[in-house]
């Protein structure tokens, strides 16, 4: 549903929940329209969602998660838990990896151009696969 159809429906729910005989400010529909703005903000991926763009991890243990082939570009691991964590040719361009714990994990094919290596300073080289160059 987007934005503009659940604020027609508040204000339809508005229109009929208020008594005929209490005046309708003409600020309610902004306010509604403000109101679902608010609420209607980037929605955090459970633990278990499948990696898609704009998918966020946050607080999610990833300790041996199957991620082979993900596209995660420019995604944000930094402290992520990837122990033994599959990332057989996952795209990790320009990923920030700041923190994460990749012990054990499986990079091969993964790409890793511009991506912020785990000690948070180093960026791995264009062109960098399976191992941060």
């Amino acid at each position: 549903m987007t934005g503009r159809q659940s604020v027609r429906r508040l204000e339809a729910f508005a229109g009929s929940s208020i008594s005929p005989d209490v005046p309708i400010p003409s600020s309610l529909p902004s306010l509604i329209a403000g109101l679902v703005l608010v609420f209607a903000g980037p929605a955090l991926a459970g633990c278990t969602d499948p990696p898609a763009p704009g998918v966020e991890w946050r607080r999610c243990l990833l300790e041996e998660s199957e991620l082979a082939g993900a596209n995660l570009q420019r995604a944000v691991l930094a402290g992520a838990d990837l122990r033994r964590a599959t990332l057989f040719r996952a795209d990790l361009t320009n990923a920030d990896l700041t923190g994460a714990n990749l012990s054990g994990a499986n990079l091969s094919g993964a790409m890793l151009g511009g991506a912020r290596w785990t000690d948070g300073r180093r960026i791995c080289a264009a062109g960098s696969v399976g191992n941060c160059q």
